[in-house]
């Protein structure tokens, strides 16, 4: 060798002077040829495809791998077997025949997937290959590319080659329509009558706007005025009523067949007792007989009352009224005790009154 030579010119990938062995494309130096590895690349043409390839020195039985970064919709090779999970994106080939790749380089598989408006970093790993006799081979575990972006005219969401309409859907649903004509008011051509609802039959007339079975000429209100303002109302539902129905629910009751009153004994003491009553409604009078008492007084609130003969009567004559409900009538006063017992009842002509004087 020349002076300025190392004098290592002839070194194999060992160190070895005139050595035989090699580096793979595996990366790996040695002199057996016979574990030479093989590599697996994959590329991408289009927004929906990739092809996976392979340079080897050996006919390739069988393959393996995992894609990651997108959704498989298809997976497909020259071995008669081929197959693929979209979940996990594990594709399989191999061939029950025998039948191989051949030695060389070539396509291990074709991928197809979804696309994305985004574009995709495609990514297959857990590379296994095997040779026709079922050996595994050495070879690269992962391999990657970029995949380009779907078109996607309309800039959504969508790529346009699922999109189901490429543009905008108009308010009646029609892909990039124009929408509800003016002059119209809904997508089936129809337009507000004369009462405002869409598609409606309602018509002009010389008394306004009326139904599509009016004449025309019924504009009278319920008093028979052209255009009056009378209408039917209260609870008999005739013109310009205020009848209004009692608290029996009655049009225009006077609360009579519904009310109802108790009258019972209260509190007793050696000279007085007091009469309580029970009522559905106001109390605005009463009048009724107590027995087995003698002296009778009565005191009532903000009634007048008397009390003779056993008989007690009260009332107001500024229209004052007990609440309906539970309370105390009127407090009896008394002298004596006369009878075993002592008695309330109307007689002959006692009466409870409410504030219609029913």
């Amino acid at each position: 060798v020349d002076a300025a030579n190392s004098g290592d010119d002839c070194d194999d990938c060992a160190g070895t002077p005139d050595g035989d062995a090699t580096t793979d494309v595996c990366g790996t130096c040695d002199s057996d040829g016979s574990n030479n590895c093989i590599t697996v690349s994959v590329s991408s043409s289009s927004a929906t495809s990739a092809t996976v390839s392979y340079s080897s020195e050996y006919a390739v039985g069988g393959f393996q791998f995992a894609v990651s970064g997108a959704t498989l919709t298809g997976a497909d090779s020259d071995l008669s077997e081929s197959t693929f999970n979209a979940s996990n994106g594990m594709v399989i080939g191999f061939d029950f025949t025998g039948g191989s790749l051949p030695a060389g380089s070539g396509t291990l598989a074709t991928l197809s997937f979804d696309g994305s408006v985004d574009g995709i970093e495609l990514s297959i790993g857990g590379v296994v290959v095997s040779s026709a006799a079922g050996a595994t081979l050495v070879s690269n575990d992962s391999a990657d590319t970029s995949v380009t972006a779907c078109t996607n005219d309309d800039a959504d969401a969508l790529c346009d080659s699922v999109d189901d309409c490429v543009g905008a859907y108009d308010e009646c649903g029609i892909c990039n329509g124009s929408g509800i004509a003016e002059g119209e008011c809904d997508c089936d051509g129809n337009v507000d009558d004369c009462a405002g609802e869409c598609g409606g039959t309602a018509w002009d007339s010389d008394c306004g706007c009326v139904a599509a079975d009016n004449s025309g000429d019924d504009c009278d209100d319920c008093a028979g005025t052209p255009n009056g303002d009378s209408v039917l109302s209260g609870c008999d539902n005739t013109c310009n009523s205020t009848l209004a129905d009692d608290e029996c629910g009655v049009c225009d009751g006077d609360g009579s067949s519904c009310s109802s009153v108790t009258l019972s004994f209260g509190a007793l003491t050696s000279d007085s007792v007091e009469i309580l009553y029970d009522s559905s409604g106001d109390i605005s009078g009463y009048q009724f007989d107590v027995t087995g008492l003698d002296g009778l007084t009565v005191s009532a609130c903000d009634f007048m009352a008397s009390a003779a003969n056993g008989t007690v009567i009260g009332f107001s004559l500024t229209g004052d009224t007990l609440p309906a409900g539970s309370g105390t009538l009127a407090t009896l006063g008394y002298s004596a005790v006369t009878d075993q017992y002592s008695s309330l009842s109307l007689g002959n002509f006692g009466a409870i009154t409410d504030g219609n004087g029913n």
